[in-house]
C-alpha cells in the first residue's frame, strides 16, 4: 500500500515521490502523514491547485468520502477541506479509479472508445465506467465500485472481488500458504517457477476474468483497460486476455470488446486528478 505525490505541469509528471506503508492505514493517519510529507518535500508557493485521487465513494463537491476502502475510517476525514484550509489552494478530489478513467478518456487509450470499463488493481480492486464517452457515477457515486461486488458468502462473511482480485489479498494468501512475505511484483515474477504463485495468480486471474465477462453483458463495452502497477506486467495482461476470451467462447457470445492496459499505467490516476478542474460535474 502506498501514496504517490508529484508535480504535474501540462500533463507531465515531475518530482514524483512515494510513501510506502507496511500495513493498512486509517484516514486520520494518512492526512497527518500527507501534510508532513508535503511540507518537507514540496514548495507549495509554486502550486496553484491540489488534486486528490483517493479510494472509496467520493462526493467531489463536498469532499466527503465513505464506503469500503483500503483506507480505514474514510468518513472521519474530509481531505478536500483539510488541505484547502491548510494550504489556501483550490482542491479537487475524486475516486482514484474514476481519475484513471478520466486520464484514459482524455489523453489515453480510451480516446476512441464509446463505452469502456476501467479496472485498477492496487491494494484492492477499483473500477470506473465510461458510457457514451462520459464517466458514469450513478445516483450515489457508487457506479464502477466493482471491487465491492458480491462473489459469495463464506460463513456469512461478504466475500467481494477486492478480496479475490486485489494485490493485498494475493500477498496475504501467499503468506498464509508459504509463510513468506512477498510483494505482488515478486509473486508474479515467480509465476513459472513457484507452484504457490502459479496457483494463486491463476485464481486471481479467473475471478477478474469472470467479473469482466459478467459486466460485459450489462454494459456492452467496446474496451477494457487495466491500470495499477500490475498493468506493467506482460504476463498478467496476457493471462487475463486468454482467460477472458476462453470464458467468452464458452458463453456462446461473440468476442465484442478489446482488452488493453492503461496508456499511463500506474500514473493514470495522477494525471486524471490533474484534469478534474476542467471536467468537474
Amino acid at each position: 500500500m502506498s501514496t504517490k505525490l508529484c508535480y504535474i505541469n501540462k500533463n507531465v509528471i515531475s518530482c514524483k515521490k512515494i510513501i510506502n506503508y507496511k500495513r493498512l492505514i486509517t484516514a486520520e493517519y494518512l492526512i497527518k502523514k500527507l501534510i508532513n510529507f508535503i511540507d518537507k518535500n514540496y514548495d507549495m508557493k509554486i502550486v496553484n491547485k491540489i488534486c486528490l485521487s483517493i479510494p472509496g465513494v467520493v462526493d467531489n463537491e463536498s469532499g466527503i468520502s465513505k464506503g469500503l476502502s483500503a483506507i480505514k475510517y474514510l468518513d472521519k476525514v474530509n481531505f478536500k477541506m483539510d488541505l484547502q484550509n491548510k494550504y489556501k489552494k483550490k482542491v479537487f478530489i475524486e475516486n482514484d479509479s474514476k481519475c484513471a478513467a478520466l486520464a484514459e478518456l482524455k489523453i489515453g487509450n480510451a480516446i476512441n472508445s464509446t463505452n469502456c470499463l476501467v479496472l485498477v488493481l492496487g491494494t484492492g480492486l477499483g473500477g470506473a465506467l465510461i458510457i457514451n464517452k462520459k464517466i458514469y457515477k450513478g445516483s450515489n457515486f457508487t457506479a464502477g465500485e466493482l471491487g465491492c461486488c458480491l462473489n459469495n458468502l463464506d460463513n456469512n462473511n461478504f466475500i467481494n472481488y477486492s478480496n479475490l482480485c486485489g494485490m493485498y489479498s494475493l500477498q496475504e494468501n501467499y503468506f498464509r500458504e508459504t509463510g513468506f512475505n512477498k510483494s505482488g511484483y515478486e509473486i508474479y515474477l515467480n509465476y513459472n517457477v513457484d507452484n504457490y504463485a502459479y496457483k494463486l495468480i491463476n485464481k486471481q486471474i479467473y475471478y477478474l476474468a469472470k467479473l469482466i465477462l459478467n459486466i460485459s453483458f450489462i454494459i456492452d463495452f467496446d474496451l477494457v483497460l487495466i491500470g495499477g502497477a500490475v498493468s506493467l506486467n506482460k504476463d498478467f495482461i496476457n493471462l487475463l486476455k486468454e482467460k477472458v476470451y476462453n470464458l467468452l467462447s464458452k458463453s456462446g457470445m461473440i468476442n465484442k470488446f478489446f482488452i488493453n492496459v492503461c496508456k499511463h499505467y500506474n500514473d493514470s490516476n495522477l494525471l486524471g486528478a490533474n484534469l478534474l478542474e476542467d471536467n468537474y460535474d
